[in-house]
């Protein structure tokens, strides 16, 4: 969760090694709403952040498809929210 007021903000997770996944799965704290209203997904590829995805409301779950990526850094960017972002969980998935 950010302090209360902060609607955007970025998360970078730091890969022990470099991973491979297909699927992005992201959840709100529903039990406080749904905030999020936009949001993207970057990976780190050749020294610069690249998107490799952007999505809308998130709510209890949901899930990006894309094609499959490896990198060792992964950034999610809440773009706009209409309360500060509380998630409780995030996931990488590699997916046939």
């Amino acid at each position: 969760a950010t302090d209360d007021g902060q609607t955007a903000t970025e998360l970078t997770l730091e890969l022990k090694a470099p991973t491979t996944f297909s699927v992005f799965g992201l959840s709100e704290q529903i039990a406080l709403g749904q905030r999020i209203d936009e949001f993207a997904v970057d990976i780190w590829k050749d020294g610069a952040w690249t998107t490799w995805a952007k999505g809308t409301a998130v709510g209890p779950h949901v899930l990006l498809r894309k094609e499959a990526v490896t990198t060792s850094k992964v950034r999610l960017r809440i773009l706009k929210a209409s309360a500060c972002p509380c998630l409780c969980k995030l996931g990488l998935y590699l997916g046939a």
